[in-house]
């Protein structure tokens, strides 16, 4: 019974899945065909890079842009991928909390012979396997790819790099069960969920150059993902655990909230 539900879990979702590995696919192969354009052409677009204002070099974390670690961290792990699994794991966050509910179809589900704590679990057991093949296609994308272009990065910087934006997708898919699994209402998880990654995103980005924004960067996960720039220097287990604990947090409290609130049927 369990397992059949995670089964639905994923089929449910299947049309998405695999538009959006048809994207992920697409986004890793691109970025690598021009990095050889990037290597070849490095000294005059240093030179060029050179002139970029400071404020826009730190927005984007621009560091050493045309090394290998440098060009997959400024075109890929800063922006387009964390936003990307942020993406994937609030819509799935979003519906394993309420979809049910705003189908009209919970009393089926709540009538089967598994507990809601068991229910809500086994959802989120499946959309973090799917976060985390999707991790997995990402770094065999770039492992596999890096070479062909003659892209130079350790296979362990990759991996760390990987490993914390999943977590970063794991942890707003966290935070988006609990809103759906509190409230019942799939959208308005959603906007928590989405909501809360542009808002951490945008402080991030500019705390840089606004001090107060940079006081709040321990409790920020967008500095526990690329703060330490993992593609540089390797797995921050640090940041890693924080993310772990805020999504383990999110997700005992989901399950608590999610077994005592009365479901509309």
């Amino acid at each position: 019974m369990r397992f059949a539900l995670i089964k639905k879990t994923w089929m449910d979702q299947r049309r998405s899945v695999l538009w959006w590995i048809l994207g992920i696919g697409i986004l890793c192969t691109v970025q690598l065909w021009v990095y050889p354009t990037i290597r070849d052409s490095a000294a005059a677009l240093q030179k060029f890079l050179d002139l970029y204002p400071d404020a826009l070099k730190k927005i984007f974390r621009m560091q050493d842009y045309t090394s290998g670690p440098g060009y997959l961290s400024t075109e890929l792990f800063s922006l387009m991928l964390p936003l990307i699994l942020i993406a994937i794991g609030c819509s799935a966050g979003a519906r394993a909390g309420a979809a049910e509910e705003e189908d009209g179809t919970a009393d089926l589900l709540l009538a089967l012979p598994i507990s809601r704590r068991a229910t809500l679990a086994n959802k989120v057991l499946a959309n973090l396997v799917v976060l985390t093949l999707f991790g997995l296609l990402i770094f065999l994308i770039l492992a596999l790819g890096a070479p062909i272009v003659n892209l130079p990065i350790s296979n362990f910087d990759l991996f760390a790099g990987v490993v914390s934006t999943t977590l970063l997708g794991v942890a707003f898919n966290s935070l988006t069960t609990l809103a759906g699994a509190t409230s019942g209402r799939k959208g308005l998880a959603l906007g928590v969920g989405v909501g809360s990654a542009l808002t951490f995103y945008i402080l991030f980005s500019l705390a840089g150059l606004v001090n107060s924004f940079e006081h709040a960067l321990p409790i920020n996960p967008f500095q526990w993902t690329i703060g330490h720039a993992p593609l540089f220097n390797g797995m921050d287990w640090v940041g890693c655990a924080k993310l772990a604990a805020f999504s383990v947090l999110c997700l005992v409290v989901s399950v608590w909230g999610f077994e005592r609130r009365d479901i509309r049927t």
